[in-house]
């Protein structure tokens, strides 16, 4: 009983006489790999002999991996904050983008190696991952989500997220923030080491413009040539040439210098490169190069070159140029604007400078007016943009409209202040609301179930 397998003829030829054959059918057996399991157990232990789980979701086509470019239809988190301008959907915050660069589902691993090779090494645990120290006991996926918060998440007590580049008065440096700095750069450090454990570029990219940008914190002038030689690096890993992993390894030391050119041994492909691409989106190599090339531009403005600095800042304007207009991307712009228009007034033209803080203030106004979106996120832009202006007018000696610039961002600041002020009590009001129905509820249930 062959049961529906393909039946095999062959011919079989007597060695005395060759006219001389008889046919054969014949039904070769089905490998089944033993007995099929009846019981539970034995399902379950079938289950974790398969190297590619049932709940692996199927790796999608490069292009198909966007980020946050396609807004969402649904807003992630309640209320507005998120929506469009002019458009439908909502941002998602660049959640799916800070995915995209982590890789945390290591697409790059599973269309290199296969799932069946990617899964036998998750189940062997062979997959590159720190495993000494504290971070020892964590999964590669979660050593990942850990780097996430180091290099992306907010810091309320330190100055290092800022991205608008402004010189530090002298002798106004606080202790307790120095210490700080000294701290998140050193932690940055260690973001780097486990970017390279991970063997994750667009990491080590990315932890290397967060040592620059902490570097120019702490020094500002006198620390602008190791940023920019920071920023370099990252520039590499992220473009379409080769980098060596040799030099990227050296910043992870306290007091790291250049190494001759003649040492150099670039064989790691970029992002960009076409190698590369077979592998992840160019989207992956355009954010890193967007906050690479925003903090080459401060690195380059501590030092005094204004034209160098503007140069690094409108080379990020192509790759905005088809984001959503959206309160995370605006502010992007913004951010650009501003720094433009400084570069401008530290060279005494405010001229050329007031143009750049009327469009970053044209940016904040239009979420202002919009009908649904980020309003306060809008007006924060417009106080911005104002307050800049401001200084601007104090650097090239117009006093007094200054100081009535100022008093209007003193007030709007205020007011602004107050409205948020107002969200934040309500909405931490309807999450305890929240929490007691929830409670009411389970306690209802609890009676009816006695």
């Amino acid at each position: 009983n062959c049961q529906g397998a393909r039946v095999v003829k062959y011919v079989v030829y007597s060695h005395r006489n060759t006219s001389s054959k008889r046919i054969f059918n014949y039904c070769p057996k089905i490998n089944t790999m033993g007995k099929k399991p009846k019981s539970a157990a034995g399902k379950n232990k079938a289950l974790a002999r398969k190297f590619v789980p049932e709940f692996a979701k199927a790796v999608p086509k490069v292009e198909e991996q966007v980020g946050s470019f396609v807004p969402k239809e649904d807003p992630g988190l309640p209320g507005d904050n998120y929506k469009v301008l002019d458009g439908e959907g909502y941002d998602d915050g660049g959640v799916a983008d800070l995915t995209l660069m982590l890789d945390l589902d290591d697409m790059v691993w599973r269309r290199k190696r296969g799932d069946k090779a990617y899964y036998e090494a998750i189940r062997n645990d062979l997959l590159p991952r720190q495993t000494v120290g504290s971070m020892a006991k964590y999964s590669r996926r979660d050593q990942k989500v850990q780097l996430a918060q180091v290099l992306f998440g907010d810091d309320p007590d330190s100055s290092h997220t800022e991205e608008i580049y402004s010189p530090p008065l002298k002798g106004d440096e606080d202790p307790a923030v120095i210490k700080q700095i000294t701290k998140n750069l050193a932690t940055a450090k260690e973001a780097l080491k486990l970017s390279i454990i991970l063997e994750e570029p667009a990491c080590m990219a990315m932890s290397l413009v967060e040592i620059a940008k902490r570097i120019l914190t702490l020094k500002d002038k006198e620390g602008a040539d190791d940023a920019i030689r920071c920023l370099e690096k990252a520039i590499e890993i992220s473009s379409d040439g080769f980098w060596d992993l040799d030099e990227i390894k050296d910043e992870t030391i306290p007091n790291p210098t250049a190494r001759p050119k003649d040492q150099k041994n670039a064989t790691k492909p970029g992002l960009a490169n076409p190698a590369s691409l077979k592998l992840m989106p160019i989207r992956v190599s355009h954010l890193c190069l967007r906050s690479t090339w925003l903090n080459m531009g401060n690195a380059w403005a501590a030092k005094g070159d204004e034209a160098k600095s503007r140069e690094y800042y409108e080379k990020i304007f192509p790759l905005l140029s088809e984001e959503p207009r959206c309160q995370r991307i605006d502010g992007e712009r913004h951010a650009l604007f501003i720094n433009i228009g400084n570069t401008y007034v530290r060279n005494g033209d405010f001229t050329l400078a007031d143009e750049q803080y009327k469009l970053a203030e044209k940016l904040g106004q239009e979420h202002v007016d919009a009908k649904v979106g980020s309003e306060d996120d809008g007006m924060a832009m417009v106080i911005g943009a104002w307050r800049a202006r401001s200084k601007a007018l104090m650097k090239v000696g117009r006093e007094d409209e200054a100081k009535t610039l100022m008093r209007e961002v003193i007030q709007s600041q205020i007011k602004l202040n107050a409205i948020n002020e107002e969200k934040k009590a309500k909405a931490e009001a309807a999450a305890i609301e929240a929490q007691k129905k929830q409670a009411l509820a389970v306690e209802a249930e609890k009676k009816a179930e006695a």
